[in-house]
């Protein structure tokens, strides 16, 4: 799916992967799940240095206890995973990937983010907002990834691991925190715009009383 994408001032013409959990250049995408109709919030995941240390040898790809801390965040967070890895970018390991976290018991990732070549990651995770924003419940995302994302993708928005430790039980909690603070955020603002809406009703019903 060809898709000319604008960021900041520049052009890329570049194969988007679509939003429906199918990949556009190789054949990894008959590994994705399809996305629910509901909304939910998503992590953007990195693999090497998150779900492995970055200097793992392939025998231990997809630790154990990296592993147990991402199916904490995803089960205490109702989240799907978007992958953000350069793992994706090749079928074989996108499909390695795919497997090791449906081991868990969890739903395979909905798809992936486009590849934009130097543009970096955090553009791409943009990018992947900007397209497919439908799957996502109000502002509810996270990046969980080794490199620093930082400014594109907002503090808020990020968690950091040790690239020699990848994903321990201290940045799985500073990634549920994130996730559940967006929640309360947006239910927060719900609750003041009903708040505002019915003041507003109670207003006109004494507007009308008084005119009687």
């Amino acid at each position: 799916l060809a898709q000319v994408l604008v960021i900041g001032s520049v052009a890329f013409d570049k194969p988007m992967a679509k939003c429906d959990g199918s990949a556009p250049s190789d054949d990894a995408g008959s590994c994705w799940a399809a996305p629910s109709p509901r909304r939910s919030p998503i992590v953007f995941l990195d693999i090497d240095g998150v779900l492995h240390p970055a200097e793992a040898e392939p025998e231990d790809f997809f630790g154990p206890p990296q592993l147990e801390q991402l199916r904490r965040v995803i089960e205490g967070s109702g989240a799907r995973i978007v992958v953000s890895s350069t793992w994706r970018l090749n079928a074989a390991h996108a499909r390695q990937a795919c497997a090791a976290i449906g081991g868990l018991g969890l739903s395979r990732p909905i798809g992936a983010t486009p590849n934009l070549g130097r543009v970096g990651r955090a553009a791409e995770i943009m990018a992947w907002l900007a397209c497919c924003g439908a799957f996502l419940d109000g502002d509810r995302w996270i990046a969980i990834d080794d490199m620093p994302l930082g400014p594109e993708v907002p503090d808020e928005h990020l968690v950091t691991t040790d690239a020699n430790l990848g994903l321990t039980e201290s940045a799985a909690d500073e990634a549920l925190l994130k996730l559940a603070r967006r929640r309360l955020e947006v239910e927060a603002s719900v609750g003041r715009s009903r708040t505002r809406a019915l003041n507003g009703i109670i207003l006109i019903d004494d507007l009308l009383c008084q005119q009687k």
